[in-house]
């Protein structure tokens, strides 16, 4: 993602040990904010690792996490009319 003027790297990825998902967005190889999603508690943490991030970069990086971190919560029927 571009915020002004600079190409922010977004990398979704799992974590076995910490069992769980996160996306990370990072700056020329170094990591800015991590959000995790763990698959234990079903709860979304934010770790912001870069200092004076702009607002801008925050927001765009909450929502895509909510985008790409929860799980798709199937109907208890799994789609079965039953």
């Amino acid at each position: 993602m571009e915020i002004d003027g600079r190409i922010y790297k977004c990398v979704r990825a799992s974590d076995l040990d910490r069992d769980g998902m996160y996306l990370e967005v990072s700056l020329a190889d170094e990591v800015l904010i991590e959000v995790f999603y763990s698959d234990v508690t079903n709860k979304i943490t934010v770790t912001c690792l870069g200092v004076g991030l702009p607002l801008e970069l925050l927001e765009a990086t909450l929502m895509k996490s909510r985008e790409l971190l929860p799980p798709i919560n199937l109907p208890k029927d799994n789609g079965n009319p039953n």
